[in-house]
């Protein structure tokens, strides 16, 4: 008779192998797919400027697998002048910190409570131009199977400087005082930063003395934060406010001649960095020339008058 058990044998062996696949696939879960980022690596900001990312220019949480994450934000580089961040609300979010021009900040929710928060995010710049960083890390919580990635967006900060106006050469008189007021006062101006850092320095190469220099008074101080000497009769000072307060510091300024005649300069150096040695890029330096001339001595016009021999008179003015 012919040999009828090896179909049957190899019948039981396929359904056991499919009884054992089905157990495993029941058994064994997808992989988790690990959280990730659309949108941007680098943005570029101005100094004291605002930019929003918006669109396809605004960070995107994409998860397909948890709709719930945590997001946690941060601002990295030197921390002297870091812009800061505002997220577009918080609707829907458990937020751990501020959102609202701040450096680092938690949040918790669902992908899309996030990634509307995400979505009309503001940067503003803060002060030096150079590069800092925004570090996003996205992780799937509450799950505690979940993972978590990260995205790093470069921010270019890019500073506009100061621009400083002087004033024409002047001359003044040996212990005499010159008011630069109007077009004839130095001002200063600034496209992006509101307060600024002035220096003011009187100058020479012709070897006089120090002491026998012209000084200046600055005409007033009110609301300025005055870290050099006092600016009254002094040759330099350094005070810092905004630039409404400097510029009417500046404006009716008196210089005042010194004893010896020469010719000097009055030297402005304006930085958008205050309380910092300042950077290249955020700062200006400007001068103008001035002359001090010795007055000769004026004599009063007397009339003409008659006197006898061996005669006095007494002149009256």
């Amino acid at each position: 008779m012919p040999d009828r058990s090896s179909p049957t044998l190899a019948a039981a062996t396929v359904s056991a192998l499919l009884v054992a696949t089905l157990v495993l696939a029941w058994a064994s879960p997808a992989a988790a797919v690990v959280p990730s980022f659309t949108g941007p690596t680098s943005v570029t900001v101005t100094t004291n400027a605002t930019v929003a990312l918006t669109g396809a220019g605004a960070p995107q949480v994409v998860d397909p697998d948890t709709s719930t994450l945590g997001l946690l934000m941060s601002i990295g580089g030197p921390g002297v002048g870091r812009p800061t961040f505002t997220l577009d609300g918080t609707s829907g979010l458990t937020v751990t910190g501020s959102a609202v021009r701040t450096r680092q900040v938690g949040v918790a929710g669902t992908r899309s409570a996030i990634n509307a928060a995400l979505d009309g995010m503001q940067i503003e710049g803060g002060a030096p131009s150079q590069d800092y960083t925004l570090t996003l890390v996205a992780d799937e919580t509450p799950s505690a199977a979940g993972g978590a990635t990260t995205r790093v967006i470069t921010i270019d900060q890019q500073g506009t400087h100061p621009v400083n106006l002087m004033p024409p050469a002047f001359t003044v008189g040996t212990r005499a005082a010159l008011t630069l007021s109007g077009a004839g006062a130095p001002q200063v101006s600034d496209a992006t930063s509101p307060v600024l850092e002035v220096e003011l320095n009187i100058t020479t190469s012709s070897g006089i003395p120090t002491a026998e220099w012209p000084t200046f008074t600055l005409d007033g101080t009110t609301g300025l934060t005055v870290t050099g000497p006092p600016p009254v009769g002094v040759r330099n000072t350094e005070v810092s406010g905004t630039k409404a307060d400097l510029n009417a510091a500046l404006d009716g300024m008196v210089v005042t001649g010194g004893i010896t005649p020469g010719a000097f300069r009055i030297v402005l150096e304006s930085d958008d960095v205050v309380g910092d040695a300042g950077d290249a890029d955020l700062a200006d330096t400007d001068f103008t020339s001035f002359t001090v001339t010795s007055d000769a001595p004026v004599n009063a016009g007397l009339a003409a008058v008659s006197l006898g021999t061996s005669s006095a008179r007494v002149l009256e003015p």
